[in-house]
């Protein structure tokens, strides 16, 4: 008389955990590559600025600490949701170029400045005019 052994897992189930494992696991790898591409984290590494507030001639001085800029055209200039109007030519690191504002800025009062380049928000922090 032959005696089977029924203490393992049938075939069919084991293959089915392989499955799923396989599964669990692409999933992870899928989530931790995609987490790479899904946002444009790059644009902000990109560029560094510097903002002053001048409430004597009513101008926004940006300095570019890091990156550079050739075309500003694609370079976009906010004070409290007011466009400012940016001096064209291009901008590197250690270079400033102004952008005058239509608002009447008053000293020690704090706006917020927003930069955009290429429709991407690069810079959007609260100054206080001097």
């Amino acid at each position: 008389m032959v005696k089977h052994d029924d203490n393992g897992v049938s075939p069919i189930l084991a293959v089915l955990l392989l499955i799923a494992i396989t599964l669990m696991i692409a999933g992870i790898a899928a989530i931790w590559v995609f987490s790479f591409l899904g946002e444009d984290h790059e644009a902000n590494e990109l560029y560094t600025f510097w903002v002053d507030l001048d409430s004597s001639t009513d101008t926004i001085m940006i300095t570019i600490m890091k990156g550079g800029i050739s075309n500003t055209s694609m370079m976009k200039v906010y004070i409290d949701n007011d466009t400012a109007v940016l001096e064209p030519g291009p901008i590197y690191a250690g270079l400033a170029k102004n952008a005058t504002t239509t608002l009447d800025l008053e000293r020690g009062q704090s706006y917020r400045v927003k930069i955009v380049i290429d429709q991407n928000l690069i810079f959007d922090q609260k100054r206080t005019a001097i």
